[in-house]
């Protein structure tokens, strides 16, 4: 027998996976280029912070500031804050602010609101104790700052616009309409009200391009923000921090994309019987794993998605589905006919909601759920004969478009 390995269970262990094959069954693994790149060590994230692009260090900013708050991603994006904050914290106190002039606000744009257990494996349970921490609510409390001139409305999170010294931390993935997770993406949709967020969404965007209509509307909106600092990571295949960018918002967060370009390049196989696409380290999102990596398929093969999230699809308040026939502002239906080149889902997951299987199915496929590789493979050696090709993506959510065309 064959065994790979992958990881599983982003926030929730991190853990090993073992997936078995057939010793006749040609198995290729597609890793992205950074895939088992070192992480950082302490004291080089302290260095780049200390280098930021464009702008002043942070302990410079801080001179004089009234009061800072630090916007932080959610766990549906795989960004280690707690390994980051404690050295913006120090810079913050080295430039003059004390604790109770600094803030969090969890970013969460309109997924719902996090547990005190979730915003601690986020940040840290030290800073959680340490300093105010509260949620964003896109529905209260927002405060309205003018238009763009493409004419969304810019409301933002008045504990944000309360504070003179703004800051950031996010990763940097490809993205299906912001182009690229990061940059000024933490204000809108992070902090944003529902009524941005909407605005923001009808505009046109592209997988892996940046300077669309969508991302150039949401660096407006930082901007009439205030958006001073941000920090964005590039990740391995363990949601190790191996890179970052720091400093202004949208010189920073270029350079940023340009190293991502590089490090999440995943060589693409062709004319697979079987694709796993595992979803990690975006569980919560699963779906969009099979849609990055469908190109791999032959007509008529089978997609195997890994989807193991104790928590489930995310609820999102403008995409999400809070009822049988209606949604949030921007939901529809899910088509239940077409065509794809799949002629299985195979849905591996620990439970299953019947919401969640319905926005993973593939129009035209059959869906079948397994708890277990073995059960899933069980379903695979009985329809594929002894000689068949196999490709794993260990990261299949991070796989940017066609792998950038080959690069």
């Amino acid at each position: 027998m064959k065994k790979v390995v992958v990881t599983t269970h982003a926030w929730y262990g991190d853990s090993p996976t073992e997936l078995v094959f057939p010793s006749s069954w040609n198995v290729q693994v597609q890793k992205m280029a950074g895939h088992d790149a070192p992480p950082l060590a302490s004291e080089q994230i302290r260095s780049k912070l200390e280098e930021p692009i464009s702008i002043e260090p942070l302990s410079r900013l801080a001179r004089g500031r009234r009061d800072a708050v630090i916007m932080v991603d959610d766990l549906c994006r795989p960004t280690k804050a707690s390994e980051i904050l404690p050295h913006i914290l120090n810079q913050l106190i080295e430039g003059g602010l004390s604790d109770s002039q600094i803030r969090i606000i969890m970013a969460v744009g309109t997924h719902v609101p996090l547990t005190i257990e979730q915003i601690a494996k986020k940040i840290g349970t030290e800073i959680l104790e340490r300093l105010d921490v509260y949620n964003h609510n896109p529905y209260e409390n927002t405060v309205r700052l003018g238009k763009t001139s493409r004419g969304t409305p810019v409301d933002i999170n008045r504990g944000v616009m309360e504070c003179d010294l703004k800051i950031s931390v996010s990763s940097i993935m490809a993205h299906q309409g912001a182009g690229w997770e990061g940059g000024a993406k933490i204000i809108v949709p992070g902090v944003a009200g529902i009524n941005t967020v909407e605005a923001m969404h009808r505009l046109p965007g592209r997988f892996c391009v940046v300077e669309t209509d969508r991302r150039l509307d949401m660096e407006e909106s930082a901007k009439l923000a205030g958006l001073d600092y941000i920090v964005n990571v590039i990740i391995n295949g363990r949601r190790d921090t191996v890179d970052l960018v720091c400093g202004d918002y949208v010189q920073a967060h270029r350079k940023g994309v340009e190293l991502a370009k590089e490090h999440y390049v995943t060589r693409m196989a062709k004319d697979c019987d079987i694709v796993v696409s595992n979803s990690y380290p975006n569980e919560d999102e699963a779906f969009g794993a099979y849609h990055r990596t469908m190109g791999s398929l032959r007509e008529g093969g089978d997609m195997v998605l890994l989807a193991y999230s104790p928590e489930g699809i995310i609820d999102h308040y403008i995409y999400g589905q809070w009822g049988r026939n209606h949604g949030g502002r921007l939901w529809k239906p899910k088509p239940a006919v077409g065509k794809s080149r799949a002629a299985r889902l195979l849905v591996l997951s620990h439970h299953f909601a019947r919401k969640d299987v319905e926005r993973m199915r593939i129009p035209g496929a059959e869906t079948i759920l397994a708890r277990t590789w073995t059960e899933a493979l069980a379903h695979l050696v009985d329809r594929h004969s002894s000689k068949v090709n196999i490709a794993v993506y260990p990261c299949a959510a991070n796989v940017p478009e066609e792998s950038l065309r080959q690069a």
